[in-house]
């Protein structure tokens, strides 16, 4: 009898955690960001890319000097990403790392060895 007792009682409390955490999964699929968007929103949001953000991730054939504009002699690049570099501060569109001010031979520096690596 107490051995049914015992099963009894694992079968209820092993029911109540398996249900607990179909409820906790269920609820972390209708996360809500801070901006009060869904989740699965901004993630398809996510697929249409901003093409004034993608304009500072460069192609491979791209004149380092000629986006400093400003011609300061310091541009902004990703320190995950040496594709993305701008000559404005800003975030990268791929990582969301802020971008760090370097001089325009440390990017290029870093964009070749990056291009080397990602053949």
């Amino acid at each position: 009898m107490k051995l049914k007792m015992l099963f009894n009682n694992c079968f209820l409390i092993t029911s109540v955690i398996i249900f607990t955490s179909a409820l906790l999964w269920l609820a972390g699929c209708s996360k809500v960001n801070n901006d009060k968007t869904p989740v699965n929103q901004t993630q398809q949001q996510a697929g249409k890319k901003d093409t004034s953000e993608l304009s500072i991730v460069r192609d491979k054939n791209v004149n380092i000097d000629s986006i400093d504009s400003n011609k300061d002699g310091y541009l902004y690049q990703c320190e995950m990403d040496y594709d993305v570099i701008s000559d404005k501060p800003g975030t990268c569109p791929k990582c969301g790392m802020e971008l760090k001010k370097v001089t325009v031979a440390e990017a290029k520096q870093n964009f070749n060895s990056y291009n080397e690596n990602n053949q």
